[in-house]
C-alpha cells in the first residue's frame, strides 16, 4: 500500500483504501503487536478528502474512525457534509447520533 501511494501521492483511491486497511482486522495480521489503527485511518481518509471532497463514502468512513476515536464534534461535522450532499435517512441518523453524544459529552466534562 505504501508504495502505491510513493508512486501516486494525490491518489484518492489508494488513501481510502490504505484508511479502509488501518481500521480493519487485517491490519493486525500485518502489524502483530498492533490493533485496529483508527488514527492512521482517519489521516488517509483526510488526505482522501483533500483529493476527492464529494466522495460520499470517504465521508462516511472519516466520521466512522472519528466516532471511533471519540471525536464526537468532527464526526457531528463530517455527518453535516454528508447531509448536504445526499441527505437520505441514514445520514440524518447519522447526525443526530452524533449530535446527541456532541451534547452529552459536552454535559459531562
Amino acid at each position: 500500500m505504501k508504495k502505491a501511494l510513493a508512486k501516486n501521492f494525490s491518489s484518492f483511491t489508494c488513501w481510502h483504501a490504505y484508511g479502509l486497511l488501518a481500521q480493519s482486522d487485517r491490519y493486525v495480521l500485518f502489524h502483530p503487536n498492533s490493533r485496529r489503527d483508527y488514527e492512521t485511518a482517519r489521516r488517509a481518509f483526510q488526505f482522501a478528502l483533500k483529493y476527492d471532497a464529494d466522495n460520499i463514502q470517504i465521508l462516511r468512513d472519516l466520521a466512522t474512525a472519528q466516532m471511533q476515536l471519540r471525536e464526537f464534534a468532527a464526526a457531528c461535522e463530517s455527518s453535516r457534509i454528508l447531509i448536504q450532499q445526499k441527505p437520505i435517512a441514514q445520514n440524518w441518523l447519522s447526525f443526530a447520533v452524533t449530535s446527541y453524544l456532541v451534547l452529552i459529552c459536552s454535559a459531562i466534562w
